[in-house]
Parts: structure tokens; sequence; C-alpha cells
């Protein structure tokens, strides 16, 4: 998982094709399981829960929903948007 999540290593190319696989999905199963308990933490701590819609979408059934910009869009895959990255030299900076 941490050779996963180098960027200077996260294609696994000494890594069998079956264990890329697993890590993979061990990673996306992983950040599913995060996005649920952030989500069943912010719910708990919440106690309008039913009242907290984003303001974009008040309107999304009146009349004045066709006047909406619409919204591209969103991918909302992190983990296939990270492993789609491009792995960057052993000399560049991984924060930048």
């Amino acid at each position: 998982m941490a050779t996963l999540l180098d960027l200077c290593t996260k294609s696994l190319k000494d890594v069998s094709i079956q264990v890329k696989l697993q890590t993979k999905e061990l990673l996306h199963d992983k950040v599913e399981e995060l996005k649920l308990e952030t989500l069943s933490l912010s719910n708990l701590a919440s106690p309008n829960f039913i009242d907290s819609t984003p303001t974009k979408f008040k309107y999304k059934s009146s009349i004045f929903a066709k006047f909406q910009k619409s919204q591209p869009k969103v991918v909302n895959d992190e983990v296939l948007e990270y492993l789609q990255l491009d792995e960057i030299d052993w000399k560049e900076n991984p924060f930048v």
C-alpha cells in the first residue's frame, strides 16, 4: 500500500498483476471506508442533518431550475483519479 501511495513508485513495476489489482482494490476500499466514517461522524455532529442540504440544490425542483447553470459531472472516484496521475522522478518534489 505504501508503494502505491508513493508518487515515485505507484506503478508497482516489480509486482505481479494479481498483487497490483489487490492493492488497488484495498486502497479503494479504505478510501470508501474513510468516506463512510466521515459521513457518519458528521451526521452525528449535526443535529439538523435533514436541513443541511447544500444551497445549490434547493431550487432543483422549482420553476427556477432551468435557469441555473448546469454543473459539469464531477468524478467522484479519487482513487482512479490518483492512479491516472503520472509517476514522478525521484529527484522531483512530490509536494509540488
